[in-house]
């Protein structure tokens, strides 16, 4: 089979603020791109999560829809930065807390293991969908199907209501770029 990675830009950015990264994000799913699952990656090295980390997962949810959830893989990395005791168990806590309610959605848990091998485990993972099986994101519905600006799409909802927001509390003068 083939397999075409795409990479985007992630949220939580030191320059560039969540939202011309949700129009970005946007502008590229708003072309007619059926995808078969969406790698999100989270270091276990974090010994939290951060608001910005459940605010990305509330975004993530409502850019791909409740049907896509089944597509969406947890890839946890840097493993080597800690035990194997504490990787699992940080593991077990995301899972149970943080990616239940995706997880009980069908979404799927993935460990990088740091190796040349790991990788290619973690795509030979992924559901194999025929294309006709394939559904849009929820934003390209959104933003193509119904016309919708992306501060009323679900997504960009997520992030203009979000309390640590620059956008809170505004009509989310969203721009595509």
């Amino acid at each position: 089979r083939t397999t075409v990675l795409f990479d985007t830009s992630g949220f939580d950015d030191t320059f560039v603020s969540d939202t011309p990264i949700l129009g970005r994000i946007a502008h590229y799913y708003t072309k007619d791109i059926k995808l078969t699952s969406i790698l999100y990656f989270h270091p276990i090295s974090d010994n939290r999560v951060l608001d910005t980390s459940s605010r990305v997962l509330r975004v993530l949810r409502e850019l791909c829809g409740k049907e896509n959830l089944v597509s969406v893989v947890f890839v946890t990395t840097m493993r080597g930065e800690v035990s194997e005791e504490v990787g699992s168990a940080r593991g077990q806590e995301l899972q149970s807390d943080f990616w239940r309610a995706m997880n009980s959605l069908a979404s799927t848990t993935q460990r990088f293991q740091g190796t040349t091998e790991s990788p290619w485990k973690i795509i030979d993972s992924l559901p194999v969908s025929l294309p006709a099986e394939r559904r849009s994101l929820q934003i390209r519905r959104e933003m193509v199907d119904e016309y919708l600006p992306l501060y009323r799409t679900a997504a960009g909802r997520t992030l203009v209501e979000s309390p640590t927001s620059p956008m809170s509390g505004s009509n989310g003068d969203f721009q595509v770029v």
